[in-house]
């Protein structure tokens, strides 16, 4: 070969070698970089996963809470039912309240009208009870004074028995003195 096309073909072969180790060194790059990548790739894949994983997580605890949401609205709705009920139960004990306090005023009136009544009767019995001790007090004053009139009376009804007596006696004894006149 010519020496000129020798080095012409040295020149290619260096120049080649040149490109071939360029690019090896871009392929040993490019395999760095694919390695790079599929690492990125990998973790990506990971951080997809993960990312998957928690927003199935998210989603079952939105779901959960959404239960809750409506499990806590029943539950409000069933509290507001029997607040409902408990305010009509309190409206009904107040106005029962109030009837009774009513009626308790009417009973304290009725109480009230019953003591002056009760206070009129006492004094009608005390004086009654006067009445009855002033009666037994004079029947007794009338019973001794009967007692008295009546040993008066026996007494007296002795003497005219006596006197009577006497006069008998003595018009028995005088009595044919008594005839002449």
């Amino acid at each position: 070969m010519p020496a000129g096309k020798k080095r012409d073909v040295t020149t290619d072969l260096l120049n080649l070698g040149k490109n071939l180790q360029s690019v090896t060194e871009d392929l040993g790059s490019a395999s760095t970089e694919k390695e790079e990548l599929t690492s990125e790739v990998m973790r990506t894949r990971r951080a997809l996963d993960a990312a998957r994983k928690e927003l199935y997580e998210h989603s079952k605890r939105h779901q959960l809470m959404d239960e809750e949401t409506v499990e806590l609205n029943a539950k409000a709705v069933k509290k507001e039912n029997e607040v409902v009920v408990r305010g009509n139960e309190l409206q009904s004990l107040e106005n029962e309240v109030v009837g009774l306090q009513e009626e308790l005023e009417v009973v304290k009136v009725e109480r009230e009208e019953a003591l002056r009544s009760m206070e009129a009767d006492m004094t009608v019995r005390d004086n009654l009870m006067g009445i009855i001790s002033r009666a037994q007090r004079e029947q007794q004053v009338q019973m001794h004074d009967r007692e008295i009139f009546r040993r008066q009376a026996l007494t007296e009804a002795k003497s005219a028995a006596a006197i009577k007596q006497k006069v008998e006696t003595c018009l028995e004894m005088n009595g044919h003195l008594l005839s002449k006149w």
